[in-house]
């Protein structure tokens, strides 16, 4: 590439050949809450999955519920590379989960956990808190925080009736 420089002032200058690098960012590590349909009285298990997840070595995560819609009864199937330092709570609507590691983990795409709610029936958001931004963020080993997109989800009240096959006529 060369580059030309011009203005006011003639004649306009161009510079020597030069190579052009472009770097482009680090992959943003992505989180998404599921969505999900359920009946009331239904235990219903919404999936949290990760993309882009290298390099991390703390997870602080608060995920907003609807108390009227659903019951918090466990996170499960937490993948086992997240092992040592684990703390968890549902608090008035919200699930935290924080864990920290000395040794930073690369788990690319996967299923990060899951969680088991009793659904009482209409509908739920389910939403990442980002504020204060400690309520939701990676670090890594560092300590520095890691950019990522937080994808909310739902859980919403199935139709009791499934057709199963239409008549002929």
């Amino acid at each position: 590439y060369r580059c030309e420089v011009s203005g006011v002032c003639t004649p306009s200058l161009i510079s020597n050949n030069v190579t052009l690098i472009v770097t482009l960012p680090p992959s943003v590590l992505i989180t998404t809450a599921g969505n999900e349909l359920a009946l009331p009285g239904d235990t219903v298990v919404v999936p949290i999955d990760v993309q882009n997840f290298a390099g991390i070595s703390a997870i602080a995560h608060t995920l907003a519920y609807d108390t009227n819609a659903l019951t918090f009864i466990e996170y499960r199937n937490l993948d086992p590379q997240i092992s040592g330092f684990v703390y968890h709570a549902a608090v008035d609507g919200n699930f935290h989960f924080q864990w920290l590691s000395l040794l930073p983990v690369s788990l690319g795409n996967v299923k990060l956990m899951d969680l088991a709610f009793v659904f009482h029936g209409g509908h739920s958001a389910l939403t990442w808190i980002l504020q204060p931004k400690e309520a939701s963020e990676y670090g890594d080993a560092n300590a520095d925080a890691v950019a990522a997109i937080w994808i909310n989800g739902s859980v919403n009240e199935a139709s009791a009736t499934t057709i199963i096959q239409q008549p002929q006529n």
